[in-house]
């Protein structure tokens, strides 16, 4: 066995050949954030997984030994137990990426991969969503776009003022959601809690849904504009205007953030970021039933 593993010189370039394509992978990651955020659109999740598979197949073939790169030493010492087990590992990863273009989620890869458009229709069957009405919107959203539409076929407002003057019509309370378009722990909750049925249902027919980038760019008239209490500077962007709000009224800078708040901008329960389903659910019940007077 002490014969099969590699001599130091060789070893050592295989680490390297492996955390290369480990590089690249997680390059790709970072493009696709910027992507992201400029609203190219250029980089897809299907052409995203789609190279993530095309390197997890080469890195298995190289740990196989089927490819060398001209650095690699010893052609006769063979592959080696340990590569033999990191390409099961390699392998193994690359079937269930793979898997992602059918219809596995990913769920647990979501803030790693551009977000996943999923339309009521692709909703699990028998859901409480089924024979519900969703009330939607009072009137066109302002600042919105193509870079910041909702997940789930979800309907909402981009600044707190339009989303308490529909609550008001609907009598519904206002959830602020905290969020940046490179937000992991944002992609996470959305894919891993909001999917949820029972949950999706609640912000799709009990709440009037307020999405609020901290890292919007949209330039605001100067009407809109902004001094900021805490630094003194003049915020002239919606995302620098919603990030003072975040900061200066609950003090958190952090994203996700949940707010529920009535008419009169109240707080109705105490806040939550990132929080498992069970949490989220309990502080959107007991928001919505403080708001209703139970």
């Amino acid at each position: 066995m002490m014969k099969k593993l590699p001599k130091s010189g060789s070893w050592l370039n295989v680490v390297k050949v492996i955390f290369a394509f480990i590089l690249i992978a997680f390059a790709l990651k970072y493009l696709s954030a910027a992507d992201q955020y400029l609203g190219y659109g250029l980089i897809s999740r299907t052409l995203f997984i789609s190279i993530w598979i095309g390197i997890g197949i080469l890195l298995t073939l190289y740990l196989i030994g089927l490819f060398k790169t001209k650095h690699d030493h010893g052609a006769e010492e063979g592959v080696g137990y340990f590569r033999i087990l990191l390409a099961i590992f390699s392998l193994s990863f690359t079937i269930y990426i793979s898997t992602g273009l059918a219809k596995n989620d990913l769920n647990g890869l979501s803030s790693l991969l551009p977000p996943k458009e999923i339309t009521v229709a692709e909703l699990p069957q028998n859901s409480p969503l089924e024979g519900t009405t969703i009330s939607g919107l009072c009137g066109v959203a302002k600042y919105a776009d193509a870079k910041h539409v909702p997940p789930y076929g979800l309907q909402a407002y981009y600044t707190i003022s339009e989303a308490i003057e529909c609550a008001k019509q609907q009598n519904k309370p206002v959830l602020l959601s905290f969020k940046s378009l490179t937000c992991s722990a944002c992609k996470l909750m959305e894919a891993n809690v909001w999917s949820k049925a029972e949950i999706l249902a609640i912000l799709k027919n009990e709440v009037v849904l307020a999405n609020l980038y901290v890292d919007n760019e949209t330039e605001l008239p100067e009407n809109e504009w902004i001094t900021s209490t805490i630094d003194g500077k003049v915020k002239k962007t919606l995302g620098r205007v919603l990030r003072d709000y975040q900061l200066s009224r609950f003090g958190v800078a952090s994203q996700p953030y949940y707010v529920l708040i009535d008419h009169s901008e109240k707080t109705l329960v105490k806040p939550v970021g990132e929080c498992s389903e069970a949490d989220f659910k309990k502080f959107l019940t007991d928001g919505i039933k403080k708001f209703k007077g139970e």
